[in-house]
């Protein structure tokens, strides 16, 4: 048995008032003052993978994700989870252990006295394997990570897409053997006018972008645009999103007129179903084209107006893209 006989208590953290109030509100939450603990009464098993989304995508500060991320783990212990769901929070309390350091320890259920785990949680070994194998980061170590972020995608695409532009509509002729093209209506019909084909088109755009990029993947999403401001009220499907400016990019509108666009960028975890404000925004004009870049496959998801550019991972999985989906492919002999 592990002993942590030598390693430092973390400092006990508590939830505050405002974390709980705010989180009670957005979660739609009967809180009221009789509970005592909050995490433990709200937890709820079914509801891991909303509570996960909402970590990733709320905007939460410190305060709430440390208190989300117990009203998870408070989850997790009354449940018995797939390795992919664990693999999430795991991530999570590893890329946030500032925050979430002596919840781990608490969860890890150490005698402070002989070191020992008592193993009171049904989730304390998987705390205990957290801290044993040194992944709880300082917060000077997290502040580093942090820092560096703004610059990950830019080196990301020049390593893997070198002197390659972020958009679908050029990728698809320089990365031709790897492109492929869905419609999102039957018929190639271009807009959704009624309830039926508006589920169509977001069935067929998260069917499209489980396959490409997978449940709970790591990506980039990528909006080569000027953002100015996404508080006025007409950019709400952008709002939970932080961008940053990765670079630069030159556009040419015609030939002999080009001019310079930032390419904004925010990490974010797909989830089928949570792009679906923004999958319809792009679906009505309301929003350009924009893409969700895998971190670990260079798989590119790209929703346009009328359907869907893919780019694989490789040239031999288009076959099987085009085997399985072939009644939404375009019916013409260039793809489109």
């Amino acid at each position: 048995m592990t002993s942590f006989k030598d390693y430092p208590v973390p400092t006990e953290r508590h939830p505050t008032a405002a974390a709980r109030a705010s989180l009670s509100r957005k979660l739609g939450l009967n809180d009221h003052d009789e509970i005592q603990d909050w995490e433990r009464y709200f937890a709820d098993p079914e509801k891991i993978e909303k509570f996960l989304v909402y970590y990733v995508l709320g905007k939460l500060n410190e305060d709430e994700k440390f208190l989300l991320m117990d009203l998870i783990l408070a989850s997790a212990n009354d449940a018995i989870l797939p390795d992919g769901v664990w693999g999430q929070i795991e991530t999570w309390l590893q890329n946030d252990s500032h925050i979430h350091h002596y919840s781990i320890w608490y969860w890890a259920d150490i005698d402070e006295e002989t070191g020992l785990p008592d193993n009171s949680f049904q989730i304390s070994q998987r705390m205990q394997a957290l801290l044993a194998q040194g992944l709880v980061r300082t917060k000077e170590a997290q502040s580093k990570t942090a820092a560096s972020r703004d610059t990950g995608f830019g080196a990301y695409w020049n390593t893997h897409f070198p002197g390659q532009d972020p958009v679908c509509f050029k990728l698809r002729e320089t990365l031709r053997e790897r492109w492929i093209r869905f419609h999102a209506l039957p018929g190639s019909k271009r807009y959704a006018e009624t309830a039926d084909e508006w589920s169509t088109l977001l069935e067929r755009n998260n069917t499209l972008g489980n396959h490409v990029l997978g449940e709970g993947s790591k990506c980039w999403l990528v909006l080569c645009r000027p953002i100015d401001d996404l508080h006025n009220g007409e950019e709400d499907h952008l709002e939970r999103f932080d961008f940053v400016r990765a670079f630069d990019m030159s556009f040419e509108k015609f030939p002999g007129s080009s001019f310079e666009t930032p390419v904004n960028v925010a990490e974010t975890v797909w989830f089928s179903g949570q792009f679906n404000d923004l999958i319809r925004a792009i679906s009505m004009d309301r929003e350009g084209p924009v893409m969700l870049v895998s971190q670990d496959t260079q798989a590119i998801y790209g929703p346009y107006d009328g359907g869907v550019d893919l780019i694989l991972p490789n040239k031999e999985a288009v076959p099987r893209f085009r085997c399985k989906y072939h009644e939404w492919l375009p019916q013409n002999s260039q793809g489109l």
